[in-house]
This record gives C-alpha cells, sequence and structure tokens, in this order.
C-alpha cells in the first residue's frame, strides 16, 4: 500500500479562519489517488490550512510528505518549516475566493507559482504550462488575458483551480472547489477532480456542496457532527437521501456533457 501523503494524528489547531474544536481531535491519513473531505464551514477552512502548515498546532500532530509537526515543537521551528519553498512547491492550494492578484491578466495567475518555484528570470515556458491548464479547466481562450475584475466569478474559480496544479503537486488542498460554478456545471469540476486522482495527487477538500462530496470523496470528516464516513456509499449515507440524488443528477450531467464545459 502506497505511503500517506498528509496524516493528522489527533489534531486541534487554531488559524486566521477558524480553529478545532478541542472535543473532537482530527485523524485520517490521505494516500496517493484519494480524495479526503472535510465537511463544514469556518473549521473546514482551518483544517485545510492547517494541513497546508498555515497556522498552529496546539495538540496531535500532522505528518506531511514525510516531515512532522507536532503541537510540542518550539513555534518558530514550525512556521519557519511550513514557509520553506521547496516544502511548498509540492503543495497546491486553492482558496475559495481570492488570491488573485488583480493587476495581473488570468495567464500570469496561473503561472505565477511555477516563474516563482523555479529560480528563472524568463516566463515563457510558464506561459505555456498556464495555458494547458487554463485549457483543462475550461476557460476559454478569449480570457486568458483578461484581468480577474473583468471575468465572472466562475473563470475567477476555475484560474484558482488551474493555478493549484500549475507545480504538478503530490497534494491538492482545495477550499470549495464548486463554490462559483453553476449547478449545471459542476459535473466538469468533478471530472477535473478524477483526473488529478488519476495522476496519483491526494486531494484533500473543503466544501459545504454535499452532492459533489458524494460523490467524489473516498472518506469524509465531518466537522459539524464530529463523525467520520468511508466511500461514497458511506459518505452519502451520513450526508441523507437529498444529497444522493444531487450526486446521480451530477452523474447523468457528465454523461451528457463535455468533461470541463
Amino acid at each position: 500500500m502506497d505511503r500517506a501523503l498528509l496524516t493528522f494524528r489527533d489534531v486541534v489547531g487554531i488559524t486566521q479562519e477558524d480553529f478545532l474544536d478541542p472535543a473532537f481531535p482530527v485523524s485520517f491519513e490521505l494516500r496517493p489517488g484519494e480524495v479526503g473531505i472535510v465537511r463544514s464551514g469556518g473549521r473546514a477552512s482551518a483544517l485545510i490550512r492547517l494541513a497546508a502548515i498555515r497556522g498552529m498546532l496546539t495538540r496531535g500532530s500532522i505528518e506531511i510528505l514525510g516531515s512532522v509537526v507536532s503541537a510540542e515543537d518550539d513555534p518558530a521551528r514550525y512556521l519557519s518549516h511550513g514557509f520553506t519553498r521547496e516544502f511548498r512547491r509540492l503543495l497546491g492550494f486553492s482558496h475559495n475566493q481570492d488570491g488573485l492578484f488583480a493587476n495581473m491578466s488570468l495567464l500570469q495567475n496561473v503561472m505565477l507559482p511555477a516563474h516563482y518555484h523555479s529560480g528563472l528570470k524568463a516566463f515563457e515556458p510558464f506561459y505555456e504550462m498556464a495555458k494547458v491548464e487554463l485549457k483543462n479547466i475550461g476557460v476559454p481562450d478569449e480570457y486568458w488575458e483578461c484581468r480577474p475584475c473583468d471575468v465572472p466569478p466562475e473563470l475567477q474559480k476555475r484560474a484558482l483551480l488551474a493555478r493549484s496544479v500549475i507545480n504538478e503537486p503530490k497534494i491538492l488542498i482545495l477550499e470549495e472547489p464548486t463554490g462559483s460554478i453553476p449547478w449545471g456545471r459542476v459535473h466538469g469540476i468533478v471530472s477535473w477532480v478524477y483526473e488529478q486522482r488519476g495522476m496519483g495527487r491526494g486531494l484533500l477538500i473543503a466544501t459545504s456542496d454535499d452532492p459533489f462530496a458524494g460523490l467524489v470523496g473516498d472518506w469524509m470528516v465531518d466537522l459539524d457532527n464530529a463523525s467520520f464516513a468511508r466511500g461514497n456509499d458511506g459518505i452519502r449515507n451520513q450526508l441523507g437521501d437529498l444529497a444522493s440524488r444531487g450526486s446521480a443528477l451530477i452523474q447523468e450531467q457528465m454523461k451528457a456533457g463535455g468533461s470541463h464545459a
């Protein structure tokens, strides 16, 4: 069995967004080619930020790509470990809404992490990489040179997702990936998630979209109900019949529509 990419062991912590309830310390393993779902509002955002080493542990430990950070570590070491360039390159992170630079085009925003981590001064090869990812996530090429303020929220969201994979990360950490996506096109994001999983990436997704969660998740941490579910069937049983019917509708859309339309 493949070694876990990300392991939470009895984790409680704090971020700028929220905190994890000390009454429900979180434990899970995320393996290559697996999708883990985190369900809840602000506390789901807190959990995925802790997974990206963007917060402070108050209990437990996180092992990410073989490196362990513990609540017992000195805070200065913890933060120093989290912000090393090589470590960040192996993580792809997508915010719910913010994160795009207003003075850059969508294309420039998407290629920026690749350019930053390469250390090269030339931009050309990264533009080509960004074009591939924008096309793959369904952003029409007539919008590539537009600034975020000049495109609909849906295309801003798709650009954020494209940027999260520009460095070919091992772990993808996504916040509300179907946010701003019209219901009739959510199936395209599902197909994109399946593609990322098929590449062997581990995906940790914070989402309030229950039909989406019931379709893509291999397991789910439900912070609202302090529970854990495994497998699509287990997740759908926990989310209820309405979410299950929504998942079935998305599947029908996938069969009828284009992959990322």
